[in-house]
C-alpha cells in the first residue's frame, strides 16, 4: 500500500476512533457517513475480507501437512466437484496466496516476508511467576500461511479463584493490519463510567491501555502494551486487580522485546515501516491539531446529566441508567442514558442526554436538520423539523407492518442533545419522556 493509501486508511480508522467519544444517538448518523466512505475504499474492503479469511485459514494451515492441504481446503470451500479439478484448484490457491502476500507481505513488510520471532523465544520471556501466582500452563505457536506470519506465546498463572493470562504476540507481517485491532494505539482514550474506566497511558516508556470494570461484586480488568509497533503484550484475569496485571506485564522483559523489533526484517522493510509509522503518526498529529485544540471546553459531569433523567416515564419503569465521560484525540464528551419499559414488555424507551463538549462543531454536522426545514410524510409515517419548548427539534414517527416507533432530538444551547426513542408506542410517549427532563436546567450547566 502506498503512503496515500495508508494515510487514507489511517484517516478512516481515526475517524472511527472518534466514535469512542461520540454518544450513541450521534454515532448512528456519523456511522452512516463513515461506512459510506469506508465502502469506497478498496484497501479497507480488502483488509476486512482478508482478515476474515486469515482468521479461518491460518490456524488450519499450521496443523496440517502441506501435502494434500490444498485439495482438502478446496473441498471444504468449493465442494467435491471443484476439488477434483486439481490443476485449476492449485492455480486458484496460488493466486490467493499471491494476493495475500501482496496485501500483507509486500504491502506491509517492505516487499519481503517477515520472519516472526520463534514462539519459544517469546515463551522464554514469560515469567515463572506473575503477581505472586505460579505458572500452571503455557503454550505457543508460530503461523506462516499465504505470506502471513505471526508468533504467539501465552501462559496461565493461578491459585484458587485468582487467575492471570499473560500473552506475547509478534504481529509479524500482520502488524500494520493487526494494529487496527488495537485502535487505542493511534489516539488518546479516557472513558469513565460509574462501573469503571478505559484509558490510554504509558508503561515503561511504551504505549499502553488499561481498563477496569466492577459490576455485580466482580472485577474485570485488562492491560495491554504495544512494543515497537510490533509486539503486543496483554494480561487479563479473574479475581486480580489492575495493579497485579501491570505487575505481570512488568515481569516480561519489554526492553528485550524492543531489541527484537527488527528480527526477520530486511533493511528495505525496516526503512519502509519507519516511513509508514511516521505517516500514520503524522495523520494522528494532524487530527489532534485540527480538533484537539478545541478540547479546552469543560464538559458537564455525566453524573449531573444522569440526575436529569427521570425515574419513571408515563407508566414505564426505568431498567438501568448509566453515564460516561470520554476523550479521544483531545476531544471530550459526556453523556447519560436510561432505558425504560412497560410491565408487559411491549413498550421500550431509550432516553439520552449528551454534552458534545469540544466535539460540538463537528458533531453538529450530523444534525443537518438544524440548518434546513424538513417536512415529509408517506403511508408509513412522517419526519419533520419543529421546536420543543423553545428549542430546535426533529421528530420522526413510523408505523410499518404493525410495528410502531417514534423518536425526537432536541438541541439545547447548541451543545446538548436530548434524544428519546420509543418502540411499541407513538410520539405521545416520546414527548412524555422529554417533558420530564428539565431542559432549562440543562442549558444552565
Amino acid at each position: 500500500m502506498n503512503l496515500t493509501g495508508l494515510k487514507r486508511a489511517g484517516l478512516l480508522m481515526l475517524a472511527l476512533l472518534l466514535l469512542a467519544a461520540v454518544p450513541r444517538e450521534a454515532e448512528a448518523q456519523l456511522l452512516k457517513r463513515l461506512k459510506k466512505r469506508a465502502t469506497q475504499s478498496v484497501e479497507n474492503a480488502l483488509e476486512r475480507k482478508a482478515e476474515e479469511a486469515v482468521d479461518e485459514a491460518v490456524d488450519r494451515a499450521v496443523d496440517r501437512a502441506v501435502d494434500g492441504y490444498i485439495d482438502r481446503a478446496m473441498t471444504r470451500v468449493f465442494g467435491e466437484k471443484a476439488a477434483a479439478e486439481g490443476t485449476r484448484q492449485n492455480a486458484g490457491m496460488r493466486e490467493l496466496e499471491a494476493a495475500m502476500i501482496g496485501l500483507y507481505g509486500a504491502g506491509y513488510a517492505g516487499g519481503a516476508a517477515v520472519e516472526p520471532v520463534p514462539f519459544r523465544d517469546l515463551q522464554a520471556l514469560l515469567p515463572d511467576r506473575a503477581a505472586g501466582l505460579a505458572r500452571t500452563d503455557d503454550s505457543g505457536k508460530t503461523t506462516q500461511a499465504y505470506g502471513i506470519s505471526m508468533s504467539q506465546a501465552q501462559a496461565t498463572y493461578g491459585s484458587g479463584d485468582r487467575r492471570i493470562e499473560l500473552s506475547i504476540i509478534d504481529l509479524g507481517s500482520m502488524q500494520s493490519i493487526a494494529l487496527f485491532g488495537y485502535a487505542w494505539f493511534m489516539t488518546e482514550v479516557n472513558i469513565e463510567t460509574e462501573e469503571g474506566f478505559e484509558r490510554t497511558t504509558t508503561f515503561e516508556g511504551f504505549p499502553a491501555f488499561e481498563s477496569l470494570k466492577q459490576r455485580g461484586g466482580e472485577t474485570e480488568a485488562a492491560f495491554q502494551v504495544i512494543v515497537a509497533q510490533r509486539f503486543a503484550v496483554a494480561a487479563n484475569g479473574d479475581g486480580v486487580s489492575l495493579d497485579e496485571l501491570k505487575a505481570a506485564v512488568g515481569a516480561v522483559d519489554l526492553q528485550r522485546l524492543n531489541e527484537l523489533r527488527t528480527y526477520g526484517l530486511s533493511d528495505e522493510a525496516i526503512a519502509l515501516q519507519e516511513q509508514n509509522a511516521r505517516a500514520m503518526q503524522g495523520t494522528a498529529d494532524s487530527l489532534r491539531s485540527a480538533y484537539g485544540t478545541a478540547g479546552a471546553v469543560e464538559v458537564a459531569d455525566f453524573r449531573a446529566l444522569k440526575a436529569l433523567l427521570p425515574e419513571r416515564v408515563d407508566g414505564l419503569t426505568r431498567l438501568d441508567v448509566e453515564g460516561q465521560k470520554g476523550t479521544a484525540l483531545g476531544i471530550t464528551t459526556s453523556s447519560a442514558d436510561a432505558t425504560y419499559r412497560s410491565d408487559d414488555d411491549e413498550i421500550r424507551l431509550h432516553l439520552m442526554i449528551t454534552d458534545l463538549g469540544s466535539l460540538q462543531g463537528i458533531a453538529m454536522m450530523s444534525y443537518g436538520w438544524l440548518t434546513t426545514q424538513i417536512e415529509t410524510e408517506d403511508e408509513t409515517g412522517y419526519e419533520r423539523t419543529t421546536t420543543y419548548r423553545g428549542y430546535p427539534a426533529y421528530e420522526e414517527f413510523r408505523n410499518e407492518d404493525g410495528r410502531t416507533s417514534a423518536s425526537m432530538q432536541v438541541i439545547v444551547a447548541q451543545r446538548f442533545v436530548v434524544s428519546a426513542e420509543v418502540f411499541g408506542a407513538g410520539m405521545e410517549v416520546v414527548k412524555a419522556a422529554l417533558e420530564r427532563v428539565d431542559l432549562d436546567a440543562l442549558a444552565s450547566l
